[in-house]
């Protein structure tokens, strides 16, 4: 009770501040990890200062971030942006959706968006451009490359070779897990990350589904544990069929004013390539990518 008195006296006093001219502060839920990554890649400097996208700490988590706070900032709104701590993903959600925040500072899925409590911005990534790969470590990552190459070479699929390891993901990540009983791979249910680096260092499953699209890292390795790197399996790809997209939450205070900025501010981003860009930070590595074998059934070319 004592909680929602004082968001709503908070939500009165932006209202007030707004009347008199004073700039509106724009809370983000932003993942703990997330806001790490995002400091340590800009150092101090100001989102606006950004135009590559490459670096150790370059991720979709903390390049969202970036384009967020560049979107709002073209499309006219220049008041303070500060992060809202917040546990994961469907924690952000939640608390966009209770007003909280004004936005959920990650990409969400549109199958995810209920458009009666958000605003919904252009698509980040459109269907078809949401691409992950299987990563293993690299003793692993070897051995199975050299026998999808053979699959291959003998007319065959590669889930011949991926079928008999078994991947690490989580039910609630609703369309990893999908893909993955579409395509007959066996399942591990380990939702943390930690769990799951853990599972794979000793050997309790092998493989875990990577992003690559918005990746910093020309090698496209994922830090997991220390000593522990995980590494895509090149030559095989996933390509994910729904669209993601940045959120607004209507209960926010000025709501349709923050959403009109972010969109003009991102439809100017596309106008000039730099959200593309910021896709895939290395044209080399995005050209290599569109060549690997694609396993969704939607996209696979007949």
């Amino acid at each position: 009770m004592r909680f929602h008195l004082m968001f709503w006296l908070f939500s009165l006093t932006l209202a007030f501040n707004l009347r008199l001219g004073v700039a509106q502060e724009i809370l983000l839920a932003v993942d703990t990890k997330q806001e790490k990554n995002y400091n340590l890649w800009l150092k101090g400097r100001d989102c606006m200062s950004v135009d590559i996208y490459q670096g150790h700490n370059a991720s979709r988590l903390s390049i969202e971030l970036v384009l967020i706070c560049k979107a709002l900032r073209l499309g006219g709104l220049n008041s303070p942006i500060l992060f809202k701590p917040s546990a994961n993903y469907t924690r952000s959600i939640v608390s966009a959706e209770k007003g909280y925040a004004a936005l959920s500072s990650t990409s969400v899925w549109r199958d995810e968006i209920d458009t009666d409590l958000f605003y919904m911005s252009p698509p980040i990534f459109k269907p078809g451009q949401f691409v992950k790969a299987f990563f293993t470590t690299e003793e692993k990552r070897v051995g199975i490359e050299q026998d999808i190459a053979e699959a291959l070479a003998q007319g065959k699929s590669p889930l011949t070779v991926l079928s008999k390891f078994s991947i690490l993901t989580s039910k609630k990540w609703k369309h990893d897990w999908a893909i993955a009983t579409k395509l007959g791979i066996p399942k591990n249910d380990a939702s943390e990350s930690a769990n799951r680096c853990k599972m794979l260092a000793n050997e309790r499953g092998d493989l875990y589904l990577g992003e690559l699209a918005m990746v910093g890292r020309f090698n496209l390795a994922i830090p997991c544990l220390n000593k522990v790197t995980l590494y895509p399996i090149r030559g095989v790809k996933i390509t994910f069929d729904t669209a993601r997209h940045f959120i607004i939450s209507k209960k926010y205070p000025n709501a349709k004013q923050i959403s009109e900025a972010l969109n003009k501010g991102l439809t100017l981003l596309k106008a000039s390539g730099e959200l593309d860009r910021a896709l895939y930070p290395f044209p080399d590595l995005k050209r290599d990518i569109d060549d690997w074998v694609e396993l969704n059934p939607k996209f696979v070319k007949n």
